[in-house]
């Protein structure tokens, strides 16, 4: 009977040691193929003109063209002025634009803007806000 017992319980040990681990794989293999789904990781580029130079990150991206890369998850456009950021945004390396016609919120020294999406021109000397704006002024 404690040889019954002793086999029960190693067996159940090895199912939910061997369940746990499957479930560890599921997730590690739908990670791998989300990571397959984008041409690019955590891609870095920049705008530059001559008053400033600003970061464009983003969690993934993928390229339309090849200088029109459509940047998902966590965009930001950062620079020592102020910061933008929305979900997904159109970026055109060569003739250095971007747009979005996603939630985008700006934050500059006590000014907040949240619109429906954006254009950036002009290397980023122009900024202009899409759809629905919102301005907050801070004193």
């Amino acid at each position: 009977m404690l040889i019954f017992i002793l086999f029960l319980f190693v067996f159940s040990c090895i199912f939910i040691l061997n369940k746990n681990m499957s479930s560890n794989s599921n997730t590690k293999l739908e990670n791998l193929e989300n990571k397959m789904d984008n041409d690019i990781l955590n891609p870095i580029f920049t705008l530059s003109n001559k008053k400033e130079i600003i970061k464009v990150t983003a969690k993934e991206g993928n390229f339309i063209s090849k200088n029109l890369i459509l940047l998902k998850k966590n965009v930001l456009f950062n620079s020592d002025k102020f910061s933008i950021s929305s979900s997904e945004v159109l970026f055109d390396n060569k003739n250095q634009t971007a747009k979005s016609t996603t939630k985008t919120e700006f934050f500059s020294k006590n000014t907040k803007i949240t619109s429906q999406g954006f254009i950036i021109t002009d290397n980023g000397n122009k900024l202009e806000f899409k759809g629905k704006t919102k301005l907050l002024l801070d004193k």
